[in-house]
């Protein structure tokens, strides 16, 4: 009884968590960005990924209620806005546009003396981020 629960819960958090966290396509978007990375730098990389992505998940998973009723807003408000949020994102894929043109060298910018990947949001690297967080030098 109570594993069949677990089964379903686990799974329903999955199929929730699996299309927004898109793990093919952002280790496909990761890899364009920091693709000419030594082996040892791109398996640390990942395992900060991951593990900030784990925290981040945790903490939210543990607190977010309590965020949403310090400010008074709804699980329906957080739903349509995330819809609005992927449904903005759906149609900018559909039709190519993008805010930045770094993305079409995969997010890498040539300063001449070294390469800059933009690593900010270290979660989701679709995000544009403001500084960048990791130089790597050639």
């Amino acid at each position: 009884m109570l594993a069949s629960i677990v089964l379903k819960v686990s799974a329903t958090i999955f199929l929730a968590l699996f299309p927004v966290v898109n793990p093919i396509g952002t280790a496909l978007i990761l890899s364009g960005m920091a693709g000419g990375v030594e082996p040892a730098v791109w398996k640390s990389m990942s395992r900060n990924i991951a593990l900030y992505s784990f925290l981040v998940l945790l903490f939210f998973y543990l607190f977010g209620s309590l965020i949403l009723q310090l400010f008074g807003i709804t699980i329906p408000v957080v739903q349509v806005s995330g819809g609005l949020v992927l449904a903005v994102m759906g149609w900018q894929m559909l039709n190519g546009s993008s805010g930045d043109s770094s993305s079409a060298n995969g997010g890498m910018h040539d300063t001449g003396s070294s390469i800059v990947v933009k690593m900010a949001p270290k979660i989701d690297p679709r995000i544009e981020p403001s500084p960048p967080m990791m130089i790597i030098a050639r």
